[in-house]
């Protein structure tokens, strides 16, 4: 019983050692507009609740700035950005995914001072990234109760 389970135990300690990754999220919604209309309006959504650190209109890709939150506790402090990416033709439709990347204050000395930080990967959670995709959803898909006569 315990020579079978070691190499399960060995797998598990395994996978806990590594870097934590991103986190992406993404929708099953495709979006039947121009390339041109969707670009436009994804720039347009990100600068509502987002910096935008840089941006590929060629290869689809937004890079958002960090959005900082010190603590005073030093584990406490976090940063978030995301990652936007389109795909699709205006034949087929377009995707939209958010990878959502999070990072922890471990500095014990001064866990107020951003310059002084030290950050280091966490797991993100994925849920600034599925707000993102919502809000963006919505803003592609108004409710359409006004027709209905609501």
């Amino acid at each position: 019983m315990i020579r079978s389970a070691a190499p399960i135990l060995l797998v598990i300690l395994a996978s806990c050692g590594g870097t934590p990754q991103p986190r992406e999220e993404s929708t099953n919604f495709s979006y039947r507009h121009t390339r041109a209309e969707m670009w436009r309006q994804l720039c347009a959504e990100v600068r509502e609740s987002w910096r935008i650190d840089s941006l590929d209109e060629t290869a689809g890709e937004i890079n958002t700035g960090w959005d900082v939150q010190l603590h005073a506790m030093n584990t406490f402090g976090r940063r978030h950005r995301l990652k936007i990416t389109l795909t699709g033709t205006d034949e087929t439709g377009y995707k939209v995914a958010a990878t959502q990347e999070t990072e922890r204050n471990m500095n014990p000395n001064n866990p107020l001072s951003e310059p002084d930080a030290d950050w280091k990967p966490m797991e993100a959670d994925g849920v600034l990234a599925q707000r993102f995709l919502i809000k963006f959803h919505r803003r592609m898909s108004p409710a359409n109760t006004w027709k209905e006569g609501r």
